[in-house]
């Protein structure tokens, strides 16, 4: 079964290359279809540093191209939706948590006039909102009593808050208010 994960990672990163049109910088697509594979490998040194490295891509992209690139290539993000499953209750979660909350709250994924990317951020934040599982994963990471792990948890939330006020409204409903956190 361990051989069959790898042969996925590279079907994930093949589909991505052949998919991205010739717009796209060649540099910067390279550079994240090797982070997309590093965010799946067991390793933690290995997939912390592919988030982060796509949190500081995305952090210098301040018109959005990057994030509009990718989430035109895979609307549903599940390249980012699999690292999730692969890390659950695993060791280094807050770093997934921390790059679902800077691709969700980026300015440029907010735009009207990137529209459908607007929509498909919408769209993945609602998916987690109602996944118990996922957001079983939150709440374990909010309760965790690390402070890195907790600002994950906290930083994702309110990402889905900054998307508008239905992901708002959702969250002051389905939110426990009541933890001592």
């Amino acid at each position: 079964m361990e051989e069959a994960e790898p042969k996925r990672e590279q079907n994930l990163v093949k589909v991505g290359m052949e998919a991205w049109n010739q717009s796209f910088g060649a540099t910067c697509k390279v550079r994240l279809i090797h982070i997309l594979k590093n965010l799946h490998t067991a390793e933690i040194k290995i997939y912390s540093d592919a988030s982060r490295e796509f949190i500081e891509l995305l952090d210098g992209d301040p018109e959005g191209e990057v994030l509009r690139e990718y989430v035109q290539q895979s609307p549903r993000l599940v390249e980012l939706a699999e690292a999730w499953r692969l890390h659950r209750e695993k060791p280094g979660m807050a770093y997934i948590l921390s790059l679902f909350a800077t691709v969700l709250g980026h300015p440029g994924g907010k735009l009207r006039r990137h529209g459908l990317v607007k929509k498909s951020l919408d769209g993945v934040a609602r998916m987690i909102l109602e996944d118990k599982e996922k957001m079983g994963d939150v709440y374990l990471e909010l309760n965790s009593g690390e402070f890195r792990r907790q600002n994950a948890a906290l930083d994702l939330l309110a990402a889905f808050v900054r998307r508008g006020g239905g992901l708002a409204s959702e969250i002051a409903k389905s939110f426990d208010f009541k933890m001592a956190v």
